[in-house]
């Protein structure tokens, strides 16, 4: 079975910038283990909508 083309993959790498707060400028965002990244999601707020 051949793998799955993901959906809006056209084979070319998107560049991925954050906002650093803490330089107050725009970063671009770099994985340290390529090909992956990791995110951490607070957990549900069951009285208000989630935090961002």
């Amino acid at each position: 079975m051949a793998p799955r083309k993901r959906n809006g993959s056209s084979g070319t790498r998107t560049r991925l910038k954050l906002f650093n707060t803490i330089s107050m400028r725009k970063e671009r965002f770099e994985s340290l283990t390529p090909a992956q990244v990791k995110m951490f999601v607070c957990g549900p707020t069951i009285q208000d909508t989630s935090r961002t």
